[in-house]
Formats: structure tokens, sequence, C-alpha cells
């Protein structure tokens, strides 16, 4: 196996040699990356033929290997996401990659507990910008000190966006209140345009602005990327709503769940305007404490944020230890999906916003499904990568028995 990665990655490699049409776009970042990329992508399609990586695609130097062989040398960009999740990872898909446009979203606690350090992960992604070319063009997050200091890694030109002053593509006017979708207006050299996106919640913004800085540094016009990121849906599982029979709306951002990502959803669910704001709260991960700490520090942010908080999991039980005394009509406790399918056909009605946030392990992507098309598995644990939206497993009877109450 050792022996057929390594070819791969030889082929690879002399096969990004002969794409000298192609400019390949290389996106990493504690979190965004699957976002930024398809902005990125839409942008780029202005301008010509654009590749990039599928929405639930590795990122690991191996798939990279892949992306650059698949890449068609008629294509006119391609743009792929880059993993920094392990030491040493980044440095190995440069070399393949050889990008010459490097992107960095934020450096913050995702892969928290491959580093113990941020400044170990910042230097980590920091492989992608110091590996460009003399003549390429590195777009950093002004906002994130670590990533803006990354511009003195490299003789590539530097691009900052982000909403601080200073930034060359700056974002300002932000909202994003439900019903409405996020829009901002974008500030650059001068000119002032309003954009309109489908996205949910104000920390996309930074995925806006880096899309059309990479559309600036290769040509595109303000306007045609603003046109093309106006046209692009929120990524599956990231902030994805959907309308369910009976007036409810709930929003899948169950793809991961490190914590700050939580914070940024709950943020956006405390500003929503809705008859009843309910939050359920699955597995969170790559936080510096303690996980009982963690869980209840967010359930205290869910409880600030919802009329209604819903946890489910093996952890879910640190809950009950963070709310306040009038807090407790306000919570509850699932032991399993199964359990949380039940309650909640009890309590959803007409009007409620429903954020689903957790890990890929919770498949709570089966709660969306279940209210459109039946579903027959609801199994506590699951190996599998991907989501259930495509698995034939969804359709297998699930266990015996029946669910157990949800506590309060």
């Amino acid at each position: 196996m050792a022996t057929l990665r390594t070819s791969r990655h030889i082929l690879a490699a002399i096969y990004r040699r002969l794409l000298l049409r192609t400019r390949l776009v290389g996106i990493t970042g504690s979190c965004g990356k699957t976002t930024t990329t398809r902005l990125v992508a839409a942008v780029l399609a202005t301008k010509g033929r654009v590749q990039s990586s599928p929405p639930e695609s590795f990122n690991f130097p191996t798939k990279i290997a892949s992306n650059v062989l698949r890449t068609n040398p008629l294509s006119r960009f391609a743009v792929y996401e880059l993993s920094g999740a392990f030491p040493g990872r980044m440095a190995r898909s440069v070399r393949v990659m050889r990008p010459d446009v490097g992107v960095v979203t934020q450096v913050g606690y995702d892969h928290y507990r491959n580093f113990r350090d941020l400044d170990l992960i910042a230097r980590e992604k920091s492989g992608l910008i110091a590996g460009l070319p003399e003549g390429g063009v590195a777009v950093l997050n002004h906002d994130d000190d670590r990533v803006a200091a990354m511009g003195r890694l490299t003789r590539a030109r530097a691009l900052t966006y982000g909403l601080g002053e200073g930034a060359d593509v700056r974002g300002v006017q932000v909202s994003s209140r439900w019903p409405e979708r996020l829009q901002l207006s974008v500030v650059h050299a001068g000119l002032r345009r309003h954009v309109h996106t489908r996205l949910l919640g104000d920390h996309w913004a930074h995925a806006v602005l880096a899309a059309i800085g990479v559309g600036l540094a290769m040509g595109v016009a303000l306007e045609d990327a603003i046109a093309a990121i106006a046209d692009v849906e929120p990524v599956a599982g990231r902030m994805h709503p959907h309308e369910i029979p009976g007036g409810i709306t709930m929003v899948d951002d169950t793809w991961k769940a490190p914590h700050p990502s939580v914070e940024a959803s709950l943020r956006w669910l405390q500003q929503a305007r809705a008859s009843r704001r309910i939050a359920v709260i699955g597995t969170v991960s790559d936080y510096p404490s303690k996980s009982a700490r963690a869980y209840r520090r967010t359930v205290r942010h869910a409880l600030a944020a919802a009329d209604l908080v819903v946890c489910v999991g093996d952890r879910a039980s640190s809950a009950l230890r963070a709310h306040a005394s009038d807090d407790r009509s306000r919570l509850q406790v699932c032991r399993s999906v199964r359990e949380l399918r039940a309650s909640l056909a009890r309590l959803l009605g007409a009007g409620d916003l429903v954020l689903l946030k957790g890990a890929r392990r919770d498949h709570l992507e089966r709660l969306v499904l279940d209210r459109t098309q039946p579903l027959a598995c609801w199994r506590d644990s699951c190996a599998l990568y991907g989501r259930c939206t495509d698995c034939a497993l969804r359709h297998q009877p699930e266990r015996p028995g029946s669910a157990a109450e949800c506590r309060a």
C-alpha cells in the first residue's frame, strides 16, 4: 500500500508539470474550507473551465495526488482543499500539488488534539503559503493574526481579506438574520459593492471575501465575482436549510462540530426571527479543555440563543449540570437520535426553526431525511464516513426495542 501511495505521488508530481495552462488553487484552514472552495470555484468559473474538490471528498496527500491526476489539462483553474490535520501532511500535499494560489481561512481549534497548540497548527497550515512560487498569490485572512503573519513566509504576492481596517478586500455591514440570508458590502480599491448570498450565518463572510480575493487576483471583475457568489447554495451539512412539512425549518449543520463552529451557529440562531428557536446539540469536538466543561459551556450558550435546547449522545448528560434553575423547562437530554426523533415529533410545530449541530458520527441529518422519506436506520453507532443521504443502510430496519423518553 505504501508503494502504491508513493507511486501515485510520483506520477502526480510528474503530471503536475504538464498542466501548463491550469492555475491550481489550494485552500486550507481550520474551518470553512469546503464552502470557500465552492465559492472560489464559482467565481473562477466566470473566466473559464474549473475543477474542484467535491463537498465530501477527502483532502489528505493521497487524495490530493488523485485530484492532480484527474485534472483536465484544458481546465483553466483547479481548486482543491488541503488538509493540515496532522504534522507534515501539508508539506506532502504541497510538494505534489505545487499550487499557484494559496488560501488560508483561519487557525482554530479544529484538530486541536493532534497538535495541542495553536501556533503548531498555524505552522502546519503555513506550509501551503511557504510552498507558493514567486509568481503566485497568497490570499490570507487579515483578521487572524496567525494567518496574516504567513505573508512573511513567501515571495508570492500577498492579498488580504477580512472585516478589519487594512484588509485589501474588506467586508462591512455584515448581516444574516433569518429568514434573510448573509449579505454584506465589500470594499476594494476605492470601490464599494453590496453582496447578496444564499448562505446562513455571518461567519461565512470571510469565505465570501476570500473567494472575491482569489477572483480579483485571477483577473475576475468585482461585479462578476459578486454575481457568481449570489447563486451559490449552502453546502450540504454546513448551515443548509430545509423546509419540512408542517411549516418547520431545519438547518442542517452536521458535517462536523469543532467548538468554535458551534458558537458561530448558535450566534446565528440567537439573531434569527422565528416563532420558536430550537437548538439540537450532538457531539462537540476540538476543545482546549475537559469535555464536560466544554459541553456545559456550549449548553449555556445554547440556552441563551434558543427557546428550547435538546442535547443528544453519550456526553449529553453533562448538559443537565449546565442549566440555571429557571432553564429546566427549556433543556432536554436524549440518549440516542432515535429518542430524539420521537421527542421532536411531539415538540415541533409550525413556525419552529431548528438548528441541528453535531459531528458526522451523530448522523443528525437523519432527522431531516425522515421527514420526507421515512428511514429505517436509527443506529446509535456508525463507522461510515459520509452522510446518510445516499447510504443504502438507511432502509435497513432499526434494531428492535422501544425508544425511551428524553429527560428534562
